[in-house]
């Protein structure tokens, strides 16, 4: 096993257990809500909701590929011309900042987070920490981590996945500002002007 392969199996088992699973206990926990809030009424909260299930298992699927069956990882159709010490490097620092980012983020959050939009018990509004310079970081965290996976191991699927979540993120934050926007108000319409979506 590769060092490549280890910092992988390790990224995504702190990524599946800081990000999803601890968060989650300590949401229900605190509050006792099941914070996972995807919905499945029709319309974009519905087709969002259903790709943000799959997109994980996808991410993990080229992990077990190249790390447990390395001989079929050909494939997956890799990206040859981005493959290179260098752009590997650059993509291993994107997903290890991201994952931190995205832990402080949430932790930021307190009771307050949710996976989706929980349209009956929202939580309070969050200014603090890293919601001073992004409305969306934890949105933006998981893009640097997509987009840190590519160059990791850039092929046909990682690809997918990072186009896929580029557009899922900008549909799932246009309909949870409206959703905002509806529940705090001029507090969120004052929140939005002074601080940017992303960063």
């Amino acid at each position: 096993m590769t060092p490549l392969d280890i910092y992988l199996i390790v990224y995504f088992a702190l990524f599946l257990g800081l990000v999803f699973v601890l968060r989650s206990w300590l949401t229900w926990r605190r509050t006792g809500l099941n914070p996972y809030k995807l919905s499945d009424r029709p319309g974009p909260e519905q087709v969002v909701g259903r790709y943000f299930r799959l997109m994980p298992l996808l991410s993990l699927t080229v992990v077990v590929v190249y790390v447990g069956w390395p001989e079929h990882y050909a494939l997956l159709a890799p990206i040859t011309w981005l493959e290179g010490r260098g752009t590997q490097a650059v993509g291993l620092v994107l997903m290890t900042a991201a994952l931190a980012w995205i832990v402080v983020a949430q932790a930021q959050m307190r009771e307050s987070w949710r996976i989706g939009v929980d349209h009956d018990t929202p939580g309070p509004m969050v200014r603090r920490g890293l919601f001073n310079y992004s409305r969306n970081p934890i949105f933006f965290g998981i893009l640097l981590s997509v987009l840190g996976y590519f160059l990791v191991l850039p092929n046909a699927l990682t690809l997918a996945v990072m186009l896929l979540d580029l557009v899922l993120v900008q549909v799932q934050v246009s309909i949870e500002e409206e959703f905002l926007e509806k529940a705090y108000g001029e507090d969120y319409n004052r929140f939005r002007r002074e601080v940017r979506r992303w960063i």
